[in-house]
C-alpha cells in the first residue's frame, strides 16, 4: 500500500512539474471552432481523462471477476453438499459390521 501511494506522488510530482513548465498557449483545433487554452489544461485534462477510462476499465474487470467468484463459489458449496449426500449414501449402502465368513 505505501508503494503505491509513494508511486503516485513521484508521479503527480512529475506532472506537476512537467505541466508547470508547459504553460505556453495551444490552440485547440475542433471541427466546428477553435480554442487557444494553455498547455498545462490539456495535459491535466488528457491525465484526467486517462486516469478515468483506466478507473472504468479495472472496475469493469473487477465487477466480472466477482461475479465469476460468486458463481464458483455456489458451485463449490453445491459440489460440497452432493459429496455430503454421496458419503452418506455410501454408508448406508455399506454396513459397517459386516460378519465374518468363517
Amino acid at each position: 500500500m505505501q508503494t503505491r501511494v509513494i508511486i503516485f506522488l513521484i508521479f503527480t510530482f512529475i506532472v506537476v512539474i512537467f505541466s508547470v513548465m508547459n504553460i505556453q498557449p495551444v490552440v485547440i483545433d475542433f471541427y466546428f471552432a477553435k480554442a487557444n487554452v494553455p498547455l498545462i489544461l490539456v495535459i491535466i485534462f488528457s491525465i484526467f481523462i486517462g486516469a478515468l477510462l483506466m478507473y472504468i476499465l479495472s472496475s469493469m474487470k473487477y465487477l466480472k471477476t466477482t461475479r465469476k467468484v460468486k458463481m464458483l463459489e455456489k458451485e463449490n458449496d453445491r459440489l460440497q453438499q452432493e459429496l455430503q449426500e454421496t458419503k452418506k449414501q455410501m454408508e448406508v449402502e455399506t454396513p459397517q459390521n459386516q460378519p465374518s465368513l468363517d
